[in-house]
Order: C-alpha cells, then structure tokens, then sequence
C-alpha cells in the first residue's frame, strides 16, 4: 500500500470511529435515562441498568481512545509523507522563538497553530512536538493543534477552550506563522 492510500485508509477510518463515538455517545445519553427512570423501580431493575449504564460509558471511553489513536496514526502518516516528500531539506533555521513563547502568544489570541509549523520554527519534527504536549493537556497548550482535525491530540471533549475555534484560520506555514508572531505581542499579566 503506497503512502497516498494509508492516508486515505485512515482518514476513513478516523470518520468512522468520530460516528462510533457519537453512537456511543447516544447510546450513554439513552442508557442514563433509562437507568433515572429504573430508580423508582426494584432493586434488581436499578442493578441491570446501572450496569448496562456502566457498560456504556466503558464503549463511549474505548470508542474515544480509538479515535484518538486513529488520528494520532493519520498526523503521523501525514508526517511521515512530508518527511519523504522532502527529505533532502533541511529543517528551518532556528528562530529567537522558544516553544513557551509560540504557546503563550497563541493562547493569548486564541490563535491555532499545527504541530508542524510549531515544531518547524522550534527546529523539531512534528511528532517530537506531539510528544511534548503529552500529559500536558490544558487550555493554553490547547491551540497547538493537529492539522487533520483543528484539534490538539489527546484532549478530551470537555478539556477544550470554548474559544479553539473563535478562529477559523490555522497557521500550518512556519513562514506564516513567523510573520504572525512577529506581528502580535505578548502581554505577561
């Protein structure tokens, strides 16, 4: 299977776990009701359907983690395209930039970025800039996101600012990001 089809492969993929997980996410929704509604029945009623409750929230839970891995698979083809595709070049010279730098400005105003660009302009591959953001998931490290879904990788729906997406644009170009940091300022309060 050459690169092109992986990519398609898993796209696929990912928009069949993102309705998995909707399913899952009615299913919950449904069970929940049923398991408020059996409270006023018999002991053994409210025990069914807590359990079935339970059972529930464990799909909705798996059917997350699969997506994220799935996305997770997909930025890393995607990656791994980019780095074939130019393999010859090296990587963007080193800026004044530091990492906390980009992620404060960004968070400032609620501006996203991907992991490519970010890690570009840090001199680091994408995936080593994925890796970083590993358990450090809170809202400012938020808008440094996948360039597949807009989104930054391992967060939980609830975990994400209401303002990730105020912004439509996502700068994917280190140049363009280079030049929007340049033009904005970060007001340490």
């Amino acid at each position: 299977m050459n690169q092109n089809e992986r990519i398609r492969e898993l796209r696929a993929q990912v928009i069949a776990l993102e309705k998995a997980l909707k399913a899952a996410g009615a299913k919950e929704s449904e069970t929940e009701k049923a398991h408020r509604c059996a409270l006023q029945g018999d002991p053994a009623a409210i025990e069914l359907a807590a359990h079935q409750l339970e059972m529930a929230r464990r799909a909705r839970q798996e059917a997350h983690e699969w997506l994220r891995d799935a996305e997770l698979e997909l930025e890393n083809a995607k990656d791994d395209e980019l780095e074939a595709a130019g393999n010859d070049e090296p990587l963007s010279p080193r800026t004044d930039y530091e990492l906390k730098d980009i992620v404060a400005k960004l968070s400032q105003y609620r501006q996203r970025a991907t992991y490519r660009a970010v890690g570009q302009l840090c001199n680091a591959k994408p995936y080593w800039v994925r890796g970083w953001f590993n358990g450090r998931e809170n809202p400012e490290n938020s808008f440094v996101v996948s360039a597949v879904t807009g989104e930054p990788t391992n967060y939980e729906p609830g975990q994400l600012p209401l303002s990730l997406k105020q912004s439509a644009m996502i700068l994917d170009d280190p140049a363009e990001l280079l030049k929007w940091l340049q033009s904005h300022r970060v007001v340490y309060g």
